[in-house]
């Protein structure tokens, strides 16, 4: 028999070392992962508020010095350049983008976050000639437009490099530690059909989820708030809450499993209790035979 302490020491263990494999995992195969990155950043980039807060950026980084060019792009180009980054016209440029936030955010050493812009520099560098009182000040900037432009700053997307590294091993080790210890309490808990083992493991990995998501909620808006401002935040916490995201849902799928644990665990006890109810019966035949 498992002792009471035992179980409760494990049932820690296991419910920590979950919490810090389903980190692990989701590091490695979300945020480390490009393809998978990629794939969820893109969609969350073609969402109308992040479109809207790209396209600023872009109108303030190239008009920045010039007020005259930057109220014209605002009205007439802002709206249909958000549109464009809906397109497939643009789709490269937005994959490429999401790209370099996945290395800017993986990456051992800071990097800036381009984006290609000749799709628009162009048109706009033809279509300057024929905007009548513009001065040659501004015609000559607009012509000088760079065909890319750094969209977030080199150090604007803070590198989890080392601690992701640290964290994805970590996991590894947690996940396999966790799966091992789970198999001994399982097994312990149906050889000795001792329901309590299950019942406190399943108690203390759905309140280890829970109080990972507590966490998870109370410092999200912290650690957003020191991510740049404006336009940069509405784009990174975008991407940043698509990414919690996933792993919230995973650690709701741990809190599930703990619940299940604490299901199985009252289904064992009905089946000890018939158990010790057969070998009763079984016992009172043997009187009644041997009277």
């Amino acid at each position: 028999m498992m002792s009471k302490r035992t179980i409760i020491i494990l049932s820690v263990i296991v419910s920590v070392f979950l919490v810090l494999a389903s980190i692990g995992i989701w590091l490695e195969r979300q945020i480390f992962d490009e393809e998978r990155f990629k794939t969820t950043a893109v969609d969350v980039i073609k969402t109308g508020q992040v479109r809207e807060a790209i396209a600023d950026e872009i109108i303030i980084i190239v008009t920045g010095d010039f007020p005259e060019l930057n109220n014209l792009a605002t009205e007439f180009v802002q709206p249909t350049l958000a549109e464009l980054l809906n397109s497939n016209f643009v789709s490269a440029a937005v994959e490429e983008v999401a790209g370099e936030i996945q290395v800017a955010l993986t990456s051992s050493e800071p990097q800036a976050v381009a984006i290609d812009i000749s799709g628009i520099t162009g048109p706009l560098k033809t279509a300057v000639g024929f905007i009548p009182n513009l001065s040659s000040e501004v015609e000559n900037a607009v012509k000088d437009l760079p065909a890319s432009i750094d969209l977030i700053e080199k150090g604007g997307i803070p590198s989890i490099f080392s601690i992701g590294l640290i964290m994805m091993w970590l996991g590894r080790l947690t996940g396999i530690s966790a799966l091992v210890i789970f198999g001994i309490m399982v097994w312990k808990a149906i050889a000795n059909r001792q329901s309590q083992i299950l019942r406190t493991l399943g108690i203390y990995v759905s309140v280890g989820a829970a109080v990972f998501l507590v966490l998870i909620w109370a410092f999200s808006s912290p650690i957003l708030s020191t991510i740049g401002s404006g336009n940069i935040r509405v784009i990174v916490s975008s991407i940043f809450e698509a990414f919690i995201g996933i792993l919230i849902n995973q650690t709701w799928a741990i809190f599930a499993g703990g619940l299940v644990i604490i299901g199985t665990s009252y289904l064992l006890r009905l089946w000890r209790e018939d158990a010790a109810l057969e070998v009763t019966k079984d016992k009172e035949e043997e009187i009644k035979e041997a009277a």
